[in-house]
């Protein structure tokens, strides 16, 4: 069973990973956070595993993936 622990880890690095995807993004004002296309606030949207960037530079994923990595304690 995964513990909450990786779960919240595993939505962290998400995040992060995504973050720094936008923060390449002519798309992306960083002054904001936001996206000039979807017109998101990034530091919420990226948390969101079924969330996905409208010009494709990253996709949604199955929460069922979150935090597998690091749940080989049990």
């Amino acid at each position: 069973m995964m513990n909450l622990y990786s779960v919240l880890g595993g939505i962290k690095e998400l995040s992060k990973s995504r973050l720094a995807i936008c923060d390449t993004c002519e798309h992306y004002d960083k002054k904001k956070t936001q996206c000039l296309k979807c017109r998101c606030f990034m530091e919420y949207k990226t948390i969101i595993p079924s969330s996905k960037c409208p010009i494709g530079k990253w996709d949604s994923i199955n929460t069922k993936d979150i935090g597998k990595e690091s749940n080989n304690d049990t």
